[in-house]
């Protein structure tokens, strides 16, 4: 990526920040509402990057599982931020109902959606992924668009080009071929092989553009849904439990 030439200062409005899986919750929260009946057959359909239903589940059971799979992943990404990463969560795409699960910005710009599932994701004769008997081909083409987009509003904020965007799915419940599983363009990783996937990504971002195109991220990919006052002080502690060590491993890499 070439470095931009800052226009004078980077200080741009503050936005506030939201939390991981809070999209993922409000659809949960309102298919349990009082008229969840007639919500269940309107649910919105521009949250692209929504959970896929997972096999013999309710759309409320699956809204749910998504929220927690993607605060595991927010609690995965946590000691990134420690190596000077930035990681975002929950980001509005502009022009679009769609949203971006987690933004990573470090060394590489990563895109990373999460998704619940059971059961094996396996790579048949056919050359393609499949989760039971869902085609994973859509779920990969969405991702792709995601970090694309991403990628094109960064490259016209900052007017320049060259900002590869890395798409990267982190898979809850589910077991791999591989993992990290590299395929058609997209990263596909576990829990446990989520942090190495990012941290061995090629390089395409400068250090001293890291915090500029945080900066212009936050402005421009708006949270889908702003965090309530406080609630990041009430994060779950059990989140943190490995956080240091983790941090240790990572500056070993």
């Amino acid at each position: 990526m070439n470095s931009p030439q800052p226009p004078g200062s980077w200080s741009l409005p503050e936005v506030p920040d939201s939390d991981a899986g809070a999209s993922a919750s409000e659809h949960y929260r309102a298919l349990l509402a009082p008229d969840a009946d007639e919500r269940r057959t309107n649910v919105p359909l521009g949250d692209l990057l929504g959970p896929l239903r997972p096999l013999e589940t309710t759309p409320v059971s699956n809204w749910r599982r998504g929220a927690e799979g993607e605060r595991r992943t927010a609690s995965i990404l946590d000691p990134l931020r420690q190596l000077g990463w930035v990681v975002l969560h929950d980001r509005r795409l502009p022009g679009s109902g769609a949203n971006v699960d987690h933004l990573v910005i470090g060394p590489g710009v990563h895109v990373i959606d999460s998704k619940a599932y059971r059961g094996r994701i396996k790579l048949l004769g056919d050359g393609r992924l499949w989760y039971g008997r869902t085609c994973l081909d859509e779920v990969l083409r969405v991702l792709r668009w995601a970090a694309g987009e991403v990628a094109d509003v960064l490259s016209s904020d900052l007017a320049v080009t060259g900002i590869d965007v890395h798409a990267d799915l982190c898979v809850h419940g589910a077991r791999l071929p591989r993992s990290p599983l590299h395929f058609e363009g997209v990263t596909i990783a576990t829990p446990d092989s989520l942090l190495e996937a990012l941290v061995s990504a090629k390089p395409s971002c400068p250090p001293d553009a890291i915090e500029r195109l945080a900066a212009v991220a936050r402005s421009v990919l708006p949270p889908a849904v702003r965090r309530s006052a406080g609630s990041w002080a009430r994060r779950n502690e059990a989140s943190r439990c490995g956080f240091d060590a983790e941090v240790s491993n990572l500056r070993q890499r």
